[in-house]
């Protein structure tokens, strides 16, 4: 298989069931010089248990492993799309360790107030919300930042943002009032999806 093409060599060696050879080669395939590389890279990485076998558990040596690179790459790839693809990757490897997963979390924030690629921090919002569902407690920091993206310019983060907070406000009250008056303001968006989500999200917490 050519060097040319790593994820297909990857995608190779786990038919063959050779999971920890594929996890390396695609791992090192961040770093390739094609974004669309990186990019499919990471979409991949998001499904180890596909890639392993084992869809309920995971080794956290793996875990560790595949996330620092992630991390490193979200953090500072060049590429918007690149760095979307990875913040969509860590949310589907969520659900296997949020104690791994914890370490991304002022990452993902980072990425939400910072990048400046609409995709990016929409799926930052988007991951967050998912670690908020499963493990709150370590997203609470990201309730602040989430209010804020909430008057995004990109409806994307808006949406995800009324989601991720409608995941996490009910499991801190004393953040609920301020959460539930910050998605109000919501309800007259440009976006009908955005107006939607709102309203739905504050029927849910005010239930």
């Amino acid at each position: 298989m050519s060097e040319k093409n790593p994820v297909k060599k990857a995608i190779s060696l786990v038919a063959d069931g050779k999971h920890a050879d594929a996890i390396d080669i695609l791992i090192e395939a961040l770093d390739h010089a094609d974004w669309s590389i990186r990019s499919y890279s990471a979409q991949i990485l998001g499904e180890l248990g596909k890639i392993t076998g084992d869809t309920d558990t995971i080794s956290e040596q793996i875990l560790e492993r595949a996330l620092n690179k992630m991390l490193e790459k979200m953090n500072s790839d060049p590429d918007g799309w690149v760095r979307e693809a990875i913040t969509k990757a860590i949310g589907k490897i969520t659900s296997f360790s949020t104690e791994v997963v914890k370490i991304a979390i002022p990452s993902l924030i980072n990425v939400l107030e910072n990048d400046e690629h609409d995709g990016a921090r929409g799926s930052a919002a988007n991951t967050i919300g998912k670690i908020g569902k499963i493990a709150p407690q370590l997203v609470k920091d990201a309730i602040n930042p989430l209010i804020l993206a909430l008057k995004d310019e990109a409806w994307l983060v808006r949406y995800y943002a009324v989601y991720a907070l409608g995941e996490i406000a009910l499991k801190f009250p004393e953040k609920k009032e301020e959460v539930v008056s910050k998605i109000e303001e919501v309800f007259n968006d440009e976006d009908p999806g955005v107006r939607d989500i709102a309203k739905e999200t504050v029927k849910k917490i005010t239930a």
